[in-house]
């Protein structure tokens, strides 16, 4: 498999390139419009990289009742390269 870069950080005003994916995965092509919330000011982001190209993210975040992944998005061009798989597994270690 290809070599991804990959950017950590807490909160999506440290990660800017977590909202234009999301953007396009889950607003432009499914049609949310809540896509963002008070939680991606604290949870921690992953963007994978194909070079300079952001290509996929994810978001970690703690509450009472545990840790949860979501947010998931991989952008059109590169799917079906288990870049969702790569962004949990960054996100579960």
């Amino acid at each position: 498999m290809k070599s991804y870069r990959k950017k950590l950080a807490v909160g999506l005003k440290n990660n800017l390139d977590a909202i234009s994916i999301r953007e396009e995965v889950f607003q432009k092509e499914q049609g949310f419009t809540t896509e963002f919330d008070e939680i991606d000011n604290t949870a921690t982001h992953v963007v994978l990289y194909d070079g300079e190209l952001p290509v996929a993210t994810g978001r970690l975040y703690q509450d009472e009742t545990g840790y949860h992944i979501g947010r998931v998005a991989v952008a059109k061009s590169h799917r079906n390269q288990h870049l969702g798989a790569v962004v949990l597994q960054t996100l579960e270690e």
